[in-house]
């Protein structure tokens, strides 16, 4: 149901076939509430007299249907594109993403040496960054992400 409403609470009984939709809506509501979870996202504080950095993160589909992930954006960055890592000969590349599928139940996990965030242009960073992560269908996943020292533990 795509209309959910998070985090609403009914404060007043309401009485007869009003107050059975709306439980009925809120149900539906329970299954889809977050159809993305994200853990340990973390970004990395630039290194000094630089503008690039790298966000990380566990991200979980919860659905019965693949969410393919297509884009990214924050306020702290200018751009920041989907990156993996890949052996080539004996030389580890980057590569870019234009895209990341997850399968339904399936967990995705962006770490260093594999899939992780590419920031471009980083402004000025807090103790928490907001990313916004858009699947193909538009929708958008807001999370806090925390900052950390590149000298620092992760």
């Amino acid at each position: 149901m795509e209309d959910c409403v998070e985090g609403l609470f009914v404060t007043k009984v309401l009485a007869g076939p009003v107050a059975a939709l709306l439980t009925l809506a809120l149900i539906g509501c329970a299954e889809s509430a977050t159809p993305l979870e994200l853990e340990n996202a973390r970004v990395r504080l630039p290194v000094p007299g630089t503008d690039k950095s790298v966000a990380y993160f566990d991200v979980t589909n919860t659905t019965a249907a693949p969410i393919t992930l297509v884009s990214a954006s924050s306020n702290g960055a200018r751009a920041i594109e989907f990156h993996t890592m890949i052996r080539d000969g004996d030389m580890m590349r980057m590569r870019r993403l234009t895209e990341v599928e997850i399968a339904p139940g399936a967990t995705v996990e962006f770490a260093p040496g594999g899939k992780h965030l590419m920031m471009f242009g980083v402004t000025e960073l807090g103790a928490v960054v907001e990313i916004v992560l858009t699947d193909a269908d538009g929708v958008e996943y807001a999370h806090g992400f925390r900052t950390f020292s590149a000298t620092g533990a992760q």
